[in-house]
């Protein structure tokens, strides 16, 4: 697909992450674009390690299904 695909991934991720709101966009956020630890956001967010991987796990699992099969034969690693 060249190099339309790359940009293709950044707009539909874009798009989809409009959708999530607030804390959960802000975590995933920090932990996947920043690189944080999970100790880091929890700090930076007030919440628990087990709170931060709650809300990751929710965000990953809401992203795949907004995503859908929109990404399919782009994205060959699944990282979530």
């Amino acid at each position: 697909m060249g190099r339309a695909a790359p940009q293709f991934v950044a707009f539909a991720l874009q798009e989809a992450l409009a959708r999530i709101t607030g804390l959960d966009r802000h975590v995933f956020a920090l932990r996947e674009m920043v690189g944080l630890t999970y100790a880091e956001i929890a700090e930076v967010c007030d919440l628990t390690e087990d709170g931060v991987r709650a809300r990751l796990l929710r965000v990953r699992g809401h992203l795949r299904a907004l995503l859908g099969g929109r990404l399919s034969g782009i994205v060959t690693r699944d990282r979530w």
